[in-house]
């Protein structure tokens, strides 16, 4: 595709998601257009050029800064081919690189790249923030991740930052132990699924073949623990935060129901003395046949071919869909009052953000992936086949982003203090009722 091409295609986008804004927002609340796409309506009826009716006359300038993030998305020169069809769009619009870290400077008028959690953190002021409620027409809703979006909803209901990228995590299984046990019958390698019924029967293969650990449970004191929990979480539908991240709530049946039914299985067992590091660890040497610790860093860090002795696998569920765990970036605008700099702003957000993402390849060496629910077609040959896996089989799976949880260090602490009593012989349900956050 042609440079001219891209900037042709993008700029369709960007006027049809202003079309889509002025004909209403969430609710079917009217939305007006902005200044921008009346001149581009205005240049179509004229009969320009598909390029030159496109050329916005907005001016101002502004700031991409990319705050608290992975080196694969803070990199300025990364950033170059990324923006170069934006500048062809609005040629008045300058726009500057920043990585500096949120504490080491004052908000800049322009467009703020961080995670979710720098934006919305659970205790103390959140930046200020222009509302972006405007953005989400039913076509951004039938776009992106639903709970990419549920991220971005602030408390008081409305929006003030937009997804742009997730970063997801799940397990991975040893393919030729599992072929070698005859468990690989069990599970899925085209989704990438399965159930917690064939998780068991998986299980079971692999001690007959003479595995008498197959899935060891790090919990030990500092450890994340988010693939430990995720895997217990999934099996059968359990709960740990309190919906709209309220707190949490951990003594259910489900989650009681998980606990009791690997007390069931001596081939599962928790490691108070580890993390979720050292247990992958072993697994990548052979010595375990599975870990609920992965990745496509990992994944990639393997080679650029597909390996086939690793085989990155969803959590397995015990009914639904699964819930994959990571972290999400989204764009926000500061609020600095210049309506010409927040609407240039906004202009790159919605061109960052359109199809086909002028940004997706320098997403994929830190493992992110847009924030959308369909994949497909966003990658092709220029990415590793692994990459493409996790595009379309993990990524819309992607769940919540912990570091948006309330005191979320605190309860990750409780959580492994909560298995090391179940390791140490407490029943199940005196523990869930022990599980103390605060």
């Amino acid at each position: 595709m042609t440079k001219k091409t891209i900037v042709s295609v993008l700029a369709s986008l960007l006027l049809l998601t202003a079309c889509s804004a002025a004909s209403g927002g969430p609710g079917g609340a009217p939305v007006a257009a902005d200044d921008t796409s009346a001149d581009l309506a205005t240049a179509a009826d004229e009969g320009d050029t598909k390029e030159e009716r496109f050329v916005s006359d907005l001016s101002a300038e502004i700031t991409l800064r990319i705050a608290d993030a992975p080196e694969a998305l803070s990199d300025p020169n990364a950033w170059d081919d990324v923006l170069t069809p934006f500048a062809e769009m609005y040629p008045e619009v300058r726009v500057h690189l920043s990585a500096a870290p949120l504490a080491e400077e004052d908000l800049r008028p322009g467009l703020l790249l961080t995670s979710a959690g720098q934006l919305f953190p659970p205790a103390g002021e959140a930046p200020a923030l222009r509302d972006l409620t405007h953005l989400y027409t039913p076509d951004a809703f039938s776009t992106l991740l639903p709970n990419a979006v549920t991220a971005c909803l602030a408390e008081d209901g409305h929006y003030y930052a937009y997804p742009f990228a997730v970063r997801v995590s799940c397990m991975a299984v040893n393919r030729r132990l599992f072929e070698e046990a005859g468990a690989l019958q069990y599970t899925d390698e085209e989704t990438r699924s399965w159930s917690t019924e064939d998780f068991f029967l998986a299980l079971t293969a692999l001690r007959e073949a003479g595995h008498d650990t197959v899935l060891s449970l790090p919990c030990a004191e500092g450890t994340d623990g988010t693939g430990t929990r995720a895997f217990l979480l999934n099996l059968f539908g359990g709960s740990f935060a309190a919906p709209a991240r309220t707190g949490y709530e951990v003594r259910s049946e489900s989650n009681l129901r998980t606990f009791e039914a690997l007390a069931e299985y001596e081939a599962v067992t928790f490691a108070p003395e580890q993390t979720e590091e050292e247990i992958t660890e072993a697994f990548l040497s052979g010595d375990l046949p599975m870990t609920c610790d992965w990745d496509l860093l990992r994944q990639l860090a393997l080679g650029e071919e597909e390996n086939t002795d690793f085989l990155a696998m969803h959590y397995p569920v015990g009914g639904g869909a699964v819930q994959l765990p990571g972290s999400l970036f989204s764009l926000a605008v500061p609020d600095t009052g210049d309506a010409a700099q927040q609407e240039a702003a906004e202009a790159l957000l919605q061109y960052l953000t359109s199809l086909p993402f002028p940004a997706k390849e320098l997403l994929v060496p830190g493992a992110f992936f847009p924030a959308v629910r369909n994949q497909r077609g966003l990658y092709d040959e220029t990415v590793p086949e692994t990459a493409v896996t996790f595009a379309m089989r993990f990524v819309p799976h992607f769940g919540e982003d912990a570091s948006l949880l309330p005191d979320i260090a605190k309860a990750n602490a409780a959580w492994n203090r909560m298995l090391r009593e179940i390791a140490s012989g407490t029943e199940a349900e005196e523990a869930l009722r022990n599980f103390d956050p605060g």
